[in-house]
């Protein structure tokens, strides 16, 4: 059973600056949270399973090596940057959490905790997860643009067609709004996503915004300074593919 705001014992007053501001992020993250009792429990809980890396980073990872992706090198590129970039937030967040040992709300219920870090709270974890992978389709927005319109709605509209006639016509007039739909839906998502934890009692408000900063800013340092060019990546893929043995359909 839920706990009501009104049950929820406010934490001891600290003195000082830094204590009144985080006397105020857990009093606001208590009246936010009140807001996610109101909301069905398993609409936030989809949330927060869409951007856990349990999922995100065996599906990126499962993506890069399928058969199907073997031509479009930019994507196989796109696939590994992004795996990295999970890795790299992994492993940032986590030194941060270990570092600064802030506990999770008193309310938070019904969590799993997968590694030790997970008891810590700050900061976000899911928070710079998903701002990071939607800043990471930005960034690759031209890419999109074309992949769209001259590879995934051809290929997609056939199926349409049978299941609905007519709709992969309507597709088609209308695919070069498809990319630029897709990457503000995806920024919809995250910025749902990190406001999951909050509404759910998992972390405060301060958590996720300093989670969400961090994710952005990570997305533009890997962008500009550790991108891995095509040039590297597919001698891995070749590599990876051979080891493995999976057919390559190139």
């Amino acid at each position: 059973m839920e706990s009501s705001p009104s049950q929820i014992q406010s934490p001891k007053p600290k003195s000082g600056v830094l204590g009144a501001l985080d006397d105020l992020d857990k009093w606001v993250s208590v009246k936010v949270h009140g807001i996610g009792l109101r909301i069905p429990r398993w609409t936030l809980r989809a949330l927060e399973h869409s951007g856990d890396g349990r999922f995100c980073i065996p599906i990126t990872a499962a993506i890069w090596v399928t058969p199907v992706l073997f031509k479009f090198q930019e994507l196989r590129s796109f696939l590994l940057n992004l795996f990295v970039a999970f890795m790299f937030d992994l492993v940032f967040i986590g030194t941060i959490k270990s570092i600064i040992r802030r506990p999770r709300p008193i309310y938070n219920k019904g969590m799993y905790v997968f590694v030790s870090v997970d008891h810590w709270s700050f900061p976000s974890g899911h928070a710079s997860r998903a701002l990071m992978v939607a800043a990471f389709f930005w960034y690759y927005q031209p890419m999109w643009e074309t992949l769209f319109p001259q590879h995934i709605i051809p290929s997609v509209r056939p199926y349409l067609d049978q299941l609905y006639p007519g709709s992969g016509v309507f597709l088609s007039s209308v695919k070069a709004l498809v990319a630029p739909a897709a990457l503000y839906l995806l920024s919809i998502w995250a910025v749902a996503t990190a406001s999951s934890r909050v509404l759910l009692g998992r972390h405060y408000v301060m958590d996720v915004m300093a989670g969400s900063a961090i994710g952005l800013l990570e997305a533009s340092f890997l962008h500009y300074f550790l991108h891995i060019p095509r040039t590297v990546s597919q001698p891995v893929h070749s590599w990876l593919i051979a080891k493995f043995g999976i057919p390559n359909l190139q």
